[in-house]
């Protein structure tokens, strides 16, 4: 007998409301969170669950607001505000805490789209002080509000409203002591202050712990103030560490993505620079409010500004982007963000945010980041040590908490030459391989190429076997398709080393059969991989006329190393690969080839309890059905498949 599920009384209690909202801090913002947050609240508006009715409409605010849509938030944020004013009973301190925290996201987003008349937000600004006010709540989250408004507005009163915010009691679950840092910084480079943002974000004291955003929102601003107060080699190294703080973010962190490619572009990095805008292009066409996207273009703009002084026929190749080279790139940018610009000086009826773009587009350039990186942190050349010696180093340098990378990948090259010179070739390629790694890890993917390939070429001369090699290729893959724009015909090298490997093994696999299902399964599993890696770099370089071919082939290796891992048990592993094939077929207007392999990786997903990679899947599996005409498949697949 097939054991019973919960009866309906327990599925829609209180506490099963309250758990399903909880649940939904572990989705990624978007098209799922929003769905299951919606699903909360329908299931708290029954009367038996009514009581966690405001922490289901909290959650639906959070997750739209943040998932990019402030202005449908509004209207789960109005129903909140009237069923604290009709319904106070049903809010207990949490609840209450969490409705007055909304005030700070929806004028923030209301702020921040200039569509919205300065009529909507000041009763809100208003009620959000009363409010603040009868709860006996300390002042600090209004007074911050006063002041980014006073911001958006370009009013006279911005000084004093800034002292006033930081003169303000705050309450102690509001401190986030890396935020506030945050915000007092970017007030002071709105200016150029960029002295006084050094010495309000370096200052010490600060916690281990930050938040969603922090430190990398934090560490992306102090770099870039290092470099306009010029400090090249102090931005250099906090870079690094805002670099790897970065993927730990939850939100789309467009200021600390902004600042980045500013960063590199204004301090001569240009190829990284224009990395970092492909990796994250898609801001240039919509961030979480339109503010933060005329904060993203101008960031981008004076990064461009400066590339096109010293090489402005580069090619460059953006989605949507009608621009062929950085001079083209500038143009583009510069005329988007003064749109917006002029939108924000409309409402505020100042042409003073245009005239604030246009200064931070045309900001002279600061001395250049450095070019030359150390190659030994103690200042020894290490004359007569052993390649064992500088390898335990190397690995100690490694493992060190904030570590440089740059020492990190000049030592394990030491190392490797060493070994070479001590006859110990695959030794020595696996030391050139953790020098690609560490280069990768430190936002290098020029320079961890190289060291991949050279890895490759030793670790083949040494004679190391195709199934141990496919680690390395896997690793030297990752860097290539970051760093495509950048390497051209080098890739060919890559290539070369892949398809041969790639036939290696599957010779080798077919002739293995009755050799010892470990031995199988090691081999299919270093041939999937491979696979799969081959076609994540054909779909990121493939370009051209050629395009259309080397995709169908891209979604065959897909399709095929997705099928072999998911043979193997590797559910999650086989869910990329599936979600891969999905996209290359979707790309290839193969819709019935695109919806199987969507739905086949969300379902692997989800078998894996992968949260974050079910949700983005199955984002885009019901994206596709609905581009697709089938709108009632589409609303059917979230109902069944969102957690």
């Amino acid at each position: 007998m097939s054991e019973r599920g919960p009866e309906p009384s327990e599925l829609d209690s209180p506490d099963a409301v309250v758990a399903a909202v909880g649940r939904l801090a572990a989705l990624p913002y978007g098209l799922v969170r929003t769905s299951a947050a919606e699903a909360a609240v329908r299931r708290a508006e029954a009367p038996g669950p009514e009581i966690a009715l405001p922490y289901a409409l909290a959650g639906l605010v959070d997750a739209l607001f943040w998932g990019g849509e402030a202005e449908r938030a509004l209207v789960p944020f109005a129903r909140l505000t009237r069923l604290a004013d009709t319904r106070p009973e049903l809010f207990d301190d949490v609840d209450a805490a969490l409705h007055l925290g909304g005030y700070a996201w929806m004028l923030g987003g209301l702020q921040d789209d200039p569509r919205v008349p300065a009529a909507t937000i000041d009763p809100l600004l208003a009620d959000m002080e009363r409010r603040y006010a009868t709860a006996g709540r300390a002042p600090a989250a209004p007074a911050y509000e006063r002041l980014r408004w006073s911001v958006r507005q370009e009013r006279d009163d911005v000084e004093a409203r800034y002292d006033a915010w930081l003169r303000a009691a705050e309450e102690p679950e509001e401190v986030c002591e890396h935020c506030r840092r945050t915000r007092r910084g970017i007030f002071l480079a709105r200016t150029g202050r960029w002295a006084e943002v050094v010495a309000v974000l370096g200052a010490p004291g600060l916690p281990e712990q930050g938040c969603p955003t922090e430190p990398a929102d934090m560490l992306s601003l102090l770099a870039l103030a290092h470099l306009e107060a010029g400090q090249p080699e102090e931005a250099l190294a906090v870079h690094r560490q805002a670099h790897a703080a970065l993927p730990r973010a939850s939100t789309a962190m467009e200021g600390a993505r902004g600042r980045r490619i500013a960063l590199l572009g204004r301090g001569g990095r240009t190829g990284a620079a224009l990395r970092a805008l492909h990796e994250d292009a898609h801001l240039l066409h919509e961030a979480i409010t339109p503010f933060w996207r005329m904060q993203v273009l101008v960031l981008v703009g004076s990064a461009t500004g400066v590339m096109r002084r010293t090489d402005p026929n580069r090619p460059v190749a953006l989605h949507d982007v009608p621009a062929s080279t950085v001079a083209e790139l500038d143009d583009w940018v510069r005329a988007r963000a003064l749109e917006l610009a002029d939108a924000f000086g409309e409402r505020a009826g100042s042409p003073a945010t245009r005239e604030r773009a246009l200064a931070a587009m045309d900001a002279p350039p600061p001395p250049p980041l450095p070019d030359e990186l150390p190659t030994d942190g103690d200042g020894r050349d290490g004359a007569g040590w052993s390649g064992d010696l500088v390898l335990a180093k190397a690995e100690s340098l490694a493992a060190a908490p904030g570590r440089d990378p740059a020492e990190v990948v000049a030592t394990y090259i030491r190392a490797a030459a060493l070994l070479d010179g001590e006859g110990r070739t695959v030794d020595a390629g696996y030391a050139l391989a953790e020098a690609a790694q560490a280069a990768a890890l430190g936002g290098d993917p020029v320079d961890a190429y190289a060291s991949f390939t050279a890895a490759l070429d030793m670790l083949t001369v040494g004679g190391l076997d195709a199934e141990h090699l496919a680690d390395v290729l896997v690793a030297a893959t990752e860097a290539a398709s970051v760093a495509a724009a950048d390497l051209g015909a080098h890739l060919a090298v890559l290539e070369g080393h892949l398809d041969s490997t790639i036939v290696d093994l599957a010779v080798r696999t077919e002739g293995d059969a009755g050799r010892g299902a470990e031995h199988d399964a090691g081999s299919t599993f270093a041939l999937a991989r491979l696979r799969d890696a081959r076609a994540r770099l054909v779909a990121t370089t493939a370009q051209g006329g050629g395009r259309a071919r080397a995709l169908a082939i891209a979604a065959t290796d897909a399709s095929s190393a997705a099928e072999a891992l998911a043979g193997l048990g590797r559910v999650e592993e086989a869910g990329h690969a599936f979600w891969l094939a999905g996209r290359l077929h979707r790309e290839r207007g193969r819709a019935d080839d695109a919806t199987w392999h969507l739905e086949s990786a969300v379902e692997a997903f989800a078998l894996r309890r992968a949260t974050t990679p079910h949700a983005l899947a199955l984002t885009e599996l019901v994206e596709h059905l609905r581009a697709c005409g089938r709108t009632d498949d589409a609303d059917e697949t979230l109902r069944r498949l969102a957690p």
